[in-house]
């Protein structure tokens, strides 16, 4: 998972927008720049399909993320500004949909998962 992990944090970082990758026998890598407002926005629909996951917080304000809850700042995984991500791999992946919010404005987020 270490490969994959790495493929992920490269093809996010070359594409800013909706991206799609596979290679023969891999998960198809899908990744989208999301804008999260100060309210609950929902990031990914539930996918039962999901194998991985990769959240990357590319902005100047803290965002928190709930898995099948609405987000509520300062409550579930924070990803702290110019960086912070979460990666969920096909041991602890969740395949609940993912919902997030910003502290302040209108933020972008990183989403990329793989099924």
């Amino acid at each position: 998972m270490k490969t994959l992990a790495a493929l992920i944090v490269g093809l996010v970082a070359w594409s800013m927008s909706f991206t799609s990758y596979a290679q023969s026998g891999a998960v198809v890598i899908t990744s989208t720049a999301v804008t999260v407002a100060n309210t609950s926005t929902s990031v990914a629909a539930a996918n039962s399909q999901r194998q991985f996951l990769l959240l990357i917080n590319d902005s100047d304000t803290n965002i928190y993320c709930k898995f099948g809850a609405t987000a509520i700042v300062h409550q579930g995984v924070l990803l702290v500004a110019n960086g912070g991500g979460l990666l969920l791999d096909s041991t602890g992946v969740s395949q609940q949909a993912i919902n997030c919010i910003a502290v302040t404005g209108s933020k972008t987020l990183l989403v990329s998962q793989g099924q």
